[in-house]
């Protein structure tokens, strides 16, 4: 199940582009325009109907600036940390907080 607060944490491909996108500020159209895709390809990427081919999937790490890994829904725990962390400023949760959703997290994502 997706966790909409702490995004990163058991997303799917899909949510995953999606998230992306929304951060880069780009609309489904204009990422569609610069993979010489249409954008009804990338609304079925997002809701998880369809998935991009890796050549697709390379193309959104280089878009987005991240690895094809985290394209895949694999974040390293640094990354995953260094993500909490801001987000748990943002949450008001103090660093004991962040470490108890972390060993959560590692507990059950074995």
């Amino acid at each position: 199940m997706p966790n909409e607060r702490l995004p990163g944490i058991h997303m799917t491909m899909g949510q995953t582009i999606r998230r992306l996108r929304e951060e880069a500020k780009l609309s489904q159209s204009e990422l569609a325009k610069l993979l010489g895709k249409t954008q009804q390809a990338v609304d079925s990427w997002e809701h998880d109907r369809a998935k991009p081919g890796a050549d697709t999937i390379a193309a959104l790490s280089g878009i987005f600036k991240v690895t094809t890994d985290h394209i895949h829904g694999v974040e390293k725990l640094e990354g995953l940390y260094l993500r909490l962390a801001k987000g748990a400023q943002e949450m008001g949760l103090d660093a004991e907080d962040v470490e108890y959703i972390l060993s959560f997290y590692r507990k059950h994502s074995q």
